[in-house]
């Protein structure tokens, strides 16, 4: 029986990380470990605590899809903003074509549907 056969530890587990991440876990492991960094992360995960990790909290989630949101609703807002001032343009002459008009209510109309939907998205999260 060869010595891959007899080891009683035969699964693996994979997790990604960044380089930065990969780095340093190989330092703390190579410092705290003389077996390396896989032993370390072994020891840390089977013995290292009793309490496992705590999920993240709805509010810290809600914190990053603002971070993803914020930017988004402002350029929603920017939209509207211009479409304000081509409808502004647009009722100062003194003929507007009906279908403008029709297309100018439908953009608005979708651009505020639109934030509603991002606002409340980041609110219930």
């Amino acid at each position: 029986m060869s010595s891959s056969e007899s080891r009683k530890s035969s699964e693996s587990i994979s997790f990604r990380v960044t380089p930065e991440e990969q780095a340093k876990i190989k330092a703390y492991g190579a410092a705290a470990n003389p077996d390396g960094h896989t032993a370390w992360v072994r020891n840390l995960a089977l013995e290292g605590s009793d309490q496992p990790l705590r999920p993240r909290s709805k509010q810290r989630r809600a914190d990053d899809i603002a971070k993803v949101v914020r930017p988004l609703i402002s350029q929603i807002n920017k939209l509207g903003n211009n479409l304000n001032q081509l409808t502004k343009v647009a009722n100062s002459q003194r003929y507007v074509d009906k279908e403008v008009r029709k297309n100018i209510g439908s953009i608005e109309a979708e651009l505020r549907t639109i934030s509603t939907i991002v606002r409340e998205a980041v609110r219930d999260k």
